[in-house]
C-alpha cells in the first residue's frame, strides 16, 4: 500500500484499488505515474496494489507493500495496465459529489473514449 494523506482539503477519503497481473515489467513505473496524479488532487488517498497470481515478479516488487482493509468512503478500481488514463479520477470523483451519485462506472466503450487496441485484442 502507498498512502499518501497529507492534503485535509476534502472530507473525504479515496482508495484506489489496483489489481495487477503479470505486470513486473511496469509495475512501479504504472504505479508512480498513478502517484503523481493523484497528489495533484484535493482528496486524501490510499493505493492499494493486489497482485492476482504470482505467476512472475510483480509481487516481488511490491513485497514492501502492506495490504490492508481499505479506509475511503470513496472506493475506486484501476487496472495496472495503465489502459485507463488515470487523470481521470478527478473527473469522476467530482461527478460523485456534483451529482451525490452512490456509484460511477467508467468506461472504455464510452463514445467519448479513445482507446488503441491491438487487432489481437480487438479479436
Amino acid at each position: 500500500m502507498i498512502k499518501q494523506s497529507s492534503k485535509i482539503l476534502s472530507s473525504h477519503f479515496l482508495s484506489l484499488i489496483i489489481p495487477a497481473y503479470k505486470k513486473e515489467k511496469q509495475i512501479l513505473e504504472n504505479i508512480k505515474a498513478i502517484k503523481n496524479v493523484l497528489d495533484k488532487i484535493r482528496y486524501d488517498y490510499e493505493i492499494l496494489v493486489i497482485v492476482d497470481g504470482d505467476l512472475d515478479d510483480t509481487y516481488k516488487k511490491l513485497k514492501n507493500a502492506h495490504l490492508k482493509k481499505v479506509v475511503g468512503d470513496y472506493l475506486m478500481f484501476l487496472d495496472c495496465g495503465m489502459e485507463i488514463d488515470p487523470n481521470g479520477i478527478s473527473m469522476l470523483l467530482e461527478h460523485m459529489e456534483w451529482y451525490k451519485a452512490d456509484i460511477i462506472v467508467g468506461s472504455k466503450r464510452h463514445a467519448a473514449s479513445q482507446v488503441n487496441y491491438s487487432f489481437s485484442r480487438k479479436l
